[in-house]
This record gives structure tokens, C-alpha cells and sequence, in this order.
């Protein structure tokens, strides 16, 4: 799943905005039965690169990604469970996941 996003501030703050921001980011984007555990995130220049485990009852699913920003815009780049995309579908994960980062730059 790919989602690029513009956005109108400086590279700067939208690093700082989306590291306070990034546990809200994926919250429910698989729906509001899934809980986020186990979040990781580490900053290589302008990348992000995150982590987590989503949980629906006993069933763990681990999904990784990056967030690059640039001058212009930010790229979410990960690579959904096969269960999460056919169950959910990847197109409503990013759509939320889209909107969620829309508000967070805004």
C-alpha cells in the first residue's frame, strides 16, 4: 500500500508533527476492534521507519512501513497482512489512513 499526500508546510514540522502524531496514524484504520501494540518508530533522516502489532482477539498481525517527507508532499509505504487486505481491504486502511494524515498536517 502506497498513499502520497501534499502538503503545504516545511519539511521540518512535518517531521515534528508526524512524530507526536504517528500512534494516532494507523488507531483504527483497521477497524475499532483492532488494538495497536508493540509501536515502534525510528527517524533516519526525513524517513520513518514504524511498526506494530494489530490484535483482534488471539489473532497478532504485524505490519511494517516507512513515512518518507518531502518538501512537498509525505509517502506512507507498507505492505498489508493479506488477511487485513482481504478482510478490510487495503482501500479503506489507506483511505483512513489518508484522512488521519490530512488532519495531522492541516
Amino acid at each position: 500500500m502506497k498513499i502520497t499526500i501534499s502538503h503545504r508546510k516545511t519539511q521540518a514540522e512535518v517531521i515534528q508533527l508526524i512524530d507526536k502524531g504517528a500512534e494516532g496514524l494507523f488507531a483504527g484504520a483497521a477497524g475499532p476492534s483492532v488494538d495497536i501494540e508493540d509501536q515502534k518508530k525510528e527517524w533516519v533522516g526525513n524517513v520513518m521507519h514504524f511498526s506494530f502489532v494489530g490484535k483482534v482477539g488471539f489473532i497478532e498481525l504485524p505490519l511494517s512501513g516507512t513515512i518518507e517527507v518531502g518538501d512537498n508532499s509525505v509517502v506512507v509505504e507498507c505492505e498489508l497482512p493479506s488477511m487485513v487486505d482481504k478482510f478490510i481491504g487495503a482501500g479503506k486502511v489507506g483511505s483512513t489512513i489518508e484522512k488521519k494524515m490530512q488532519l495531522l498536517l492541516e
